[in-house]
């Protein structure tokens, strides 16, 4: 018997000799239907994980007395202490701050960024 040559030749000769194709061996459920269940438990499985990775963005203040009348939000985002009451972060007491801008980073109290805790603590009141 002759063959043609090419890949198609080798193609159909090797399917003649195995027979009529068959199906994998598997599950009933359809390849769609498998992809559709897995994206639908990774996003429940995400919705269940974003309340811990939230608490992990936004660490616990930690215990003071900052009170927010001395500090005013400026227009630039910055915060400008006029006169604070002595006020205690932490282990750091009896602090206060007169007549400085308070920026990202600027000022560390007790460890923690003083800019932050103004944001997280006094953003609503707006001095």
């Amino acid at each position: 018997m002759w063959f043609p040559l090419g890949a198609n030749a080798i193609t159909k000769r090797t399917t003649d000799l195995e027979g009529p194709a068959r199906e994998p061996l598997g599950s009933s459920i359809s390849r769609g239907c498998r992809t559709w269940l897995a994206s639908i438990a990774l996003v429940s499985m995400l919705c269940c994980l974003s309340p811990a990775i939230a608490q992990v963005s936004q660490p616990e203040l930690p215990p003071n007395t900052l009170r927010c009348e001395g500090f005013k939000k400026t227009s630039d985002g910055t915060w400008y202490a006029e006169k604070s009451a002595p006020f205690d972060i932490g282990d750091a007491k009896e602090r206060s701050v007169e007549q400085q801008v308070i920026g990202p980073g600027s000022h560390k109290i007790g460890g923690i960024d003083l800019y932050m805790l103004l944001e997280r603590k006094c953003a609503g009141s707006r001095g």
